[in-house]
């Protein structure tokens, strides 16, 4: 996870560029120094770069990018609220934030013992003071997000985010 996380500290988001997850961060196997981990149905080379993905999903929808590719795990996350995870694949499911702002986003990343920190900075907008998530079930296998956009305590926007589908 820092590995794959790190790789993305001091990265520009250019507006109107789209960043793709696996164009900055790689490949993430083997070859390129990571450890055998935990996957999804057991262990495997890259394993915790979808918390990486994730983080930095949870960090664009609250620095209020756009998400242009996104996909959710086959099951719930245990480490994120259901519908805020985005599950990355090299080669088959990338994570991709586009900056629709008219100023350049600095994405920085810094860890502190055990925990990995990822912020974004810009300009900030005057129509909102902060952005928030959160997600609910729609079903047994199912759920919806979306972000709020708050200005002097209050919700002045609201936009769904990605719906999420589990097996």
């Amino acid at each position: 996870m820092m590995r794959a996380l790190n790789s993305f500290n001091n990265v520009i988001i250019w507006p109107g560029q789209t960043l793709s997850f696996f164009g900055v961060a790689g490949p993430c196997g083997q070859s390129q120094g990571y450890l055998p981990a935990g996957v999804v149905g057991g262990i495997g080379y890259g394993g915790g770069i979808c918390q990486a993905s994730t983080t930095l999903y949870g960090t664009a929808i609250r620095a209020g990018l756009t998400i242009v590719q996104r996909r959710n795990h086959s099951v719930p996350s245990t480490y994120v609220p259901i519908g805020l995870d985005a599950m990355v694949d090299y080669g088959s499911s990338d994570l991709q934030i586009r900056n629709d702002y008219d100023f350049p986003i600095k994405i920085v990343v810094s860890c502190f013992e055990d925990t990995l920190l990822c912020k974004m900075y810009g300009i900030q907008p005057e129509w909102f003071d902060f952005i928030d998530a959160w997600s609910w079930y729609t079903g047994t296998k199912s759920a919806s997000a979306q972000r709020c956009y708050y200005k002097s305590g209050q919700c002045v926007y609201t936009e769904a985010l990605p719906a999420s589908y589990y097996w």
